[in-house]
């Protein structure tokens, strides 16, 4: 059995030369949604119209993504939806180009500073921890701040 609509177009065919309530009743529709059809069918000309124009914008363009792509559509005049340009962007197998990702800033890895103070930290006391850095300082040109924390540390409660 043939769809809805290419019953209709058929009935539309047919139309000139056959009564219409034989062949709706030929081909079981209702002739609400015969007319209903008939009126829907410049919508939808149109409504293709404009997205043909709108493929003709994104592939002018389409080097971003879709969110971008939709700013630039609407600084043109072009009032759509973001779902509208990802859906017509898949479509036409348009996808951003994104840039190739760098594991480091620049041309060296970033360094670690070694431990120069070569301190070691251990606990005294099993039921509280000290931690203490050294009193202010330079180090290279680097002035250091003295901090004092005090961490306790309850292992039975």
């Amino acid at each position: 059995m043939t769809s809805k609509a290419a019953r209709f177009q058929i009935i539309e065919d047919l139309r000139a030369r056959h009564g219409l309530a034989w062949l709706l009743k030929l081909a079981a529709v209702s002739r609400l949604g015969y007319y209903k059809w008939r009126k829907s069918i410049t919508a939808t000309k149109e409504r293709r119209q404009k997205e043909h124009e709108l493929e003709s914008h994104l592939l002018a363009i389409h080097r971003v993504g879709y969110l971008r792509m939709t700013v630039a559509l609407r600084r043109e005049g072009l009032r759509v939806n973001h779902k509208k340009v990802y859906r017509l962007m898949k479509q036409l197998g348009i996808c951003s180009v994104i840039r190739k990702k760098r594991r480091f800033f620049g041309k060296q890895a970033s360094v670690v500073n070694p431990n120069r103070l070569e301190l070691s930290f251990r606990r005294i006391h099993h039921e509280r921890s000290w931690l203490r850095t050294l009193p202010i300082f330079v180090l290279e040109n680097t002035l250091c701040i003295s901090l004092l924390f005090r961490i306790y540390t309850i292992t039975r409660l």
